[in-house]
C-alpha cells in the first residue's frame, strides 16, 4: 500500500483587532503549499465595547497560497463557501454576499444574542490543512469551528481529493464506476458496523443503529488503506464520540471503483 506523506501543516490563529500576516511554505514533489489569513477587521460598533470587556468575536479565515493557481481557485472559493454558511446558521436571513459582510453580520450577531455582562464571545475558523499525496492525487481538508454560545462550538472538516492530470476536484460519484454506488454504500455500512464494535465494545450494535441511522456520506479522501469516509458530529453518532471514519479497504474495490484510479492506489 502506499504510504501518505506527512504535510507540513500550519496553525495560524489571527486574533481579532490585530493584523496577523503569516505563511507557511512546504514544497512536496513539486507543489508549493503555502496558506495566508484573510485580513478582516472587526466592525467599530464591536471593538467599542468589546476591547474593554476582553470578549471579541475571534474570526479565523485562512485561504490555500500554493503554486497552483487553478487548486487554489477550487479550494478558496469553497472555504468561502464554508464560512458563509457557517455565518448564516446565526439568523434567518439571505445568504450574505460576500466573505466580508458574512463576517461583519456574524460578529454584530453578537451584541444582540450574549448579555451585556457575559465573558463569552463568538468564534468562527475556517482554515485549509494539506494531508499529503498518493500517485497523482493532492489530498486537502478543510477544517472549521463554529461557537455562538450554548455548551459547545460545532467542528467542522470536509475532505477534498484533486486530480493533478485533470486539474479538478474528484468526488465519491468521480470515483465509482456506473451503477455501482449501492455496493459501495453497502460495503460502507459494513464498515459503520465494525466501528460500533470497535468504539463502543458493550453497546448493541442494533439498538445504537436505530438511534443513529446509517447514511452514506461524500465526504471521503484516500488512506493509506481503503477510501476513508469522514462524518461530521451528530451524522452517525453522539457530538461526543467526535468525527468518526469509516474506512472501505482498497482490495475490497475491485470492480466498483474506476479501475484507472484504483490502480493508483494499491
Amino acid at each position: 500500500m502506499p504510504t501518505l506523506k506527512k504535510s507540513i501543516q500550519t496553525s495560524l490563529f489571527a486574533l481579532v483587532g490585530l493584523t496577523v500576516s503569516a505563511i507557511a511554505n512546504a514544497e512536496v514533489d513539486g507543489l508549493l503549499y503555502a496558506t495566508t489569513p484573510l485580513d478582516y477587521e472587526l466592525p467599530k460598533q464591536i471593538t467599542a465595547t468589546c476591547y474593554e470587556k476582553e470578549n471579541c468575536p475571534s474570526i479565523e479565515v485562512v485561504y490555500v497560497d500554493t503554486n497552483q493557481v487553478w487548486l487554489n481557485v477550487q479550494m478558496n472559493r469553497r472555504i468561502e463557501e464554508i464560512a458563509i454558511g457557517s455565518t448564516s446558521m446565526v439568523e434567518d436571513a439571505p445568504k450574505p454576499a460576500g466573505i466580508i459582510e458574512a463576517l461583519n453580520r456574524f460578529s454584530l450577531r453578537q451584541l444582540d444574542a450574549l448579555p451585556k455582562d457575559s465573558g463569552l464571545y463568538y468564534a468562527l475558523s475556517v482554515m485549509p490543512r494539506y494531508q499529503g499525496h498518493i500517485d497523482d492525487f493532492e489530498l486537502f481538508a478543510i477544517d472549521g469551528y463554529t461557537y455562538m454560545g450554548g455548551a459547545h462550538g460545532l467542528p467542522f472538516t470536509e475532505n477534498m481529493v484533486f486530480d493533478l492530470n485533470t486539474r479538478q476536484q474528484i468526488t465519491l460519484d468521480d470515483m465509482l464506476l456506473p451503477k455501482q454506488k449501492p455496493k459501495f454504500e453497502a460495503l460502507a455500512h459494513q464498515a459503520y458496523r465494525q466501528w460500533i464494535r470497535h468504539a463502543m465494545p458493550d453497546a448493541n450494535a442494533e439498538d445504537y443503529e436505530r438511534g443513529w441511522t446509517f447514511s452514506l456520506s461524500d465526504n471521503v479522501t484516500f488512506g493509506a488503506d481503503g477510501i476513508e469516509i469522514l462524518y461530521q458530529p451528530y451524522e452517525i453518532s453522539p457530538y461526543a464520540m467526535g468525527m468518526p471514519t469509516l474506512v472501505v479497504d482498497y482490495d475490497q474495490l475491485d470492480g466498483i471503483i474506476k479501475p484507472e484510479i484504483l490502480a493508483k492506489l494499491q
